[in-house]
């Protein structure tokens, strides 16, 4: 229990750190979201980062009593609706991790993107090569919540504690300090689909997954599947009718391969050999001898692209998901 003395303390902080954030705020040139991290329970959502168009007086924390369900209830009583969404992140750390139950889950609105990779590693599939140090058994990676039928675009973050919110974290002269030995992985950047760099817009874009992860590098990453751009949620009444996955890739070293990946398994890898290239595929499978159900989405397959480059820097494009019956 906060004294009132912490709280007043607290609400000094926030204040302050709004005057920065919005000093800083300098459209279309640079742009600041106000957010914060939630530290949660393993079972209960784990750590949990909060997205907000406007910060509110206290910070929300549900970290005894609560889960990311009762945190983003608690949230909606000191923001608007609309104007904040919850992000999971590193959700496969040991004794933290973000298992997400039916009961906890407050749906794609709240939760509408997924952190695939940060500093602390890729939280992509169990068995893949840049895991965290120390990792939750259960089902708690970003394909085993996809293959659940929850919605979740793909963003990267860094979780920096240097200052340096896309660097390495490398010591430099004159600094005192280089960031924790658990956080040794390549930093993790979000891209996003936006009209205009304005903190809406923004905002909105990943709220609407129109967005993508990106690690180390500045990669672009665009395409579709079946017409629908990366992010997309649409109704497939034609089951038999055959899917056409476009791709257009470009980063700052070679990239070595961009893959298809579909339920959570590849089906499609293409070998490159500069630093961009394209790629057309058509799965002719049929959708329903593949497709996964869902209390959510009723039947469904999901698309989304892996690209991986020489020096390591990976970019994993926002899924879409194909549904029988798509709702409103």
């Amino acid at each position: 229990m906060l004294t009132a003395e912490r709280r007043q303390a607290i609400a000094r902080l926030l204040q302050e750190q709004g005057v920065v954030r919005d000093l800083y705020d300098d459209p279309p040139e640079f742009v600041t979201l106000p957010g914060y991290e939630a530290s949660l329970r393993g079972g209960a959502g784990g750590d949990t980062n909060v997205y907000m168009l406007r910060a509110p007086e206290m910070f929300v924390d549900e970290y005894e009593q609560g889960n990311v369900k009762t945190l983003c209830e608690k949230l909606a009583e000191v923001i608007p609706e609309g104007a904040f969404f919850v992000v999971p992140h590193h959700t496969t750390r040991a004794r933290k991790h973000g298992e997400l139950s039916d009961e906890t889950y407050p749906g794609p609105e709240l939760i509408p993107v997924i952190e695939v990779h940060s500093k602390w590693g890729t939280s992509e599939y169990r068995g893949n090569p840049n895991p965290l140090k120390e990792v939750h058994p259960g089902p708690s990676y970003v394909v085993d919540l996809l293959n659940r039928g929850l919605e979740l675009g793909f963003i990267g973050g860094t979780d920096t504690h240097a200052t340096m919110p896309s660097g390495v974290g490398v010591k430099l002269p004159l600094a005192d300090s280089i960031e924790p030995g658990h956080i040794d992985r390549l930093p993790g950047l979000t891209a996003v689909w936006a009209r205009e760099l304005t903190r809406n817009a923004v905002f909105r874009a990943i709220r609407q997954r129109r967005c993508y992860a990106a690690s180390l590098e500045r990669i672009y990453l665009d395409g579709s599947v079946a017409g629908w751009p990366f992010g997309s949620r649409a109704g497939w009444p034609q089951p038999d009718e055959p899917r056409t996955v476009h791709v257009s890739a470009a980063a700052q070293s070679d990239i070595t391969t961009i893959e298809l990946i579909r339920n959570g398994e590849v089906i499609h890898k293409h070998s490159c050999a500069g630093w961009h290239d394209a790629l057309t595929y058509t799965d002719e499978g049929d959708w329903e001898e593949v497709a996964f159900e869902s209390q959510y989405l009723g039947k469904f397959v999901y698309y989304y692209v892996r690209v991986t480059c020489s020096s390591g820097a990976q970019a994993w494009s926002s899924p879409v998901w194909l549904c029988e019956n798509d709702r409103p």
